[in-house]
């Protein structure tokens, strides 16, 4: 299943009782604003540059780790840059965004409480 906002855990419970979906992908805020990059929330993918997802507050499904790591298999998703083609960017090829965005990534796996490794 894939949503950009969180749903809580009543919901992702109800769904693990009455589905056969046992992973989810949990999405870490993503990616911190280059310097001197304005952040904005992308309309077409509802990630906001400061980090939450669209409405959903930064660290949403962040915070679902918590909730959901005792049952559900996760896997962390990092909205990094994006092929220039994709017009939903962020696009910065420049290798110092990369490291940037590696950086952030596991900046945020830690504040999610994902274990290292």
């Amino acid at each position: 299943m894939d949503t950009g906002k969180y749903p809580g855990k009543p919901v992702m419970d109800a769904i693990w009782d009455f589905s056969n979906i046992y992973w989810t992908g949990v999405y870490l805020d993503s990616p911190a604003p280059a310097v001197g990059e304005i952040p904005v929330t992308k309309p077409l993918n509802g990630h906001n540059r400061m980090g939450g997802i669209g409405a959903d507050p930064v660290g949403g499904w962040m915070n679902g780790w918590f909730d959901l790591r005792t049952v559900w298999g996760l896997l962390p998703i990092y909205w990094g840059q994006q092929d220039p083609d994709n017009a939903d960017g962020p696009i910065d090829v420049r290798v110092q965004i990369a490291v940037a965005n590696a950086g952030d990534a596991a900046v945020n796996a830690t504040s999610a409480g994902l274990p290292q490794g």
